[in-house]
């Protein structure tokens, strides 16, 4: 019985500390600034991180391109270096606005093979502008939310499919900024005619005659401690840097496995479909999947984690990074 009251108490006090040690606000879902070796413009929240491939497969309804484009059939564009982050709901949103927060966050980010990834100064930044995402929340620049009570990007709901996996679907509110998107189309044989920088439509208008816009962008994706899957279809319009202009039905699908070293625990909700998290990177792991040792002995010492050291009434905590 001694012990584990020891125990839970060493938890507290591991909990509390860390909390202080490293100044994160709980509300936030930020892991603690203090993890060596995390580049935290990518995964610096709590949750789940996927590496993978996405394809952009679009079949062009309206193409109005110059010669050097060849063909009408669809167009393929592969991302064989994508990130997708399903993480917890900021805090914020859930304290000030319980009703139209979404249950979780998406964040699919996609870049060319070869990028350099590492911050040229520190882990906050990095290759953001060559880096595109499709992201149901600003995942780089937002701690705290200006507004708790503004719509969201992409509206969700939840499903607790078993035991540890999860799912979700929603659309794209049309009451923001569409979404943008671009890639080059491998049809056209110059860099300037291939490139096309657009936007999935909504509600907004389209100058392009033969698109029809009738509901708008939807996603749905499927999670769990070992891969997952996600899939947006829409409508895209676009122009090229020569002023080609492109439209036509657009489907984003995203196929990837559990970065185990940079993700957090998920585990089953029993009392919802929300998805949660055991928060580990940071407290009691590290990018190298160091665990806290636990050594009960006659003394009553406990040992949990690296480095910081506390002794209440008998119990010795060490913890740290």
């Amino acid at each position: 019985m001694r012990c584990r009251a020891w125990l839970l108490l060493a938890a507290l006090l591991q909990g509390i500390l860390a909390s202080e040690e490293v100044g994160t606000d709980p509300l936030t879902n930020l892991r603690p600034d203090n993890v060596t070796g995390l580049i935290y413009y990518l995964y610096r929240w709590t949750g789940s991180y996927y590496n993978g491939s996405t394809t952009i497969r679009l079949q062009p309804q309206d193409n109005i391109q110059s010669s050097t484009c060849v063909g009408q059939g669809p167009i393929v564009v592969s991302f064989n270096s994508s990130l997708l982050a399903v993480t917890q709901t900021n805090g914020y949103l859930l304290q000030e606005n319980p009703t139209g927060a979404n249950p979780l966050a998406f964040n699919l980010k996609l870049w060319l093979e070869g990028l350099n990834l590492l911050p040229s100064e520190n882990m906050n930044d990095g290759s953001t502008e060559d880096i595109q995402e499709i992201s149901s929340v600003q995942m780089n620049t937002k701690d705290r939310p200006d507004d708790p009570t503004a719509a969201p990007p992409w509206k969700l709901v939840a499903s607790h499919d078993a035991a540890l996996t999860y799912s979700f679907q929603g659309y794209h509110n049309p009451n923001v900024s569409a979404q943008a998107l671009r890639f080059n189309n491998t049809q056209c044989a110059s860099l300037p005619l291939a490139l096309y920088n657009g936007t999935l439509l909504g509600n907004q208008s389209s100058v392009l005659s033969n698109l029809s816009v009738t509901t708008e962008p939807r996603v749905r994706g499927i999670f769990s401690n070992e891969s997952a899957s996600l899939e947006i279809k829409g409508i895209y319009q676009g122009y090229s840097e020569s002023g080609s202009a492109l439209g036509g039905n657009v489907t984003i699908v995203f196929n990837g496995t559990i970065d185990e070293a940079r993700s957090d625990r998920l585990m089953s909700n029993t009392l919802g479909s929300a998805p949660v998290w055991e928060s580990t990177l940071g407290y009691t792991k590290t990018l190298m999947g160091e665990t806290p040792v636990v050594h009960v002995g006659a003394g009553n010492v406990l040992g949990v984690g690296w480095g910081l050291r506390a002794c209440v009434l008998g119990l010795v905590v060490f913890w740290g990074l």
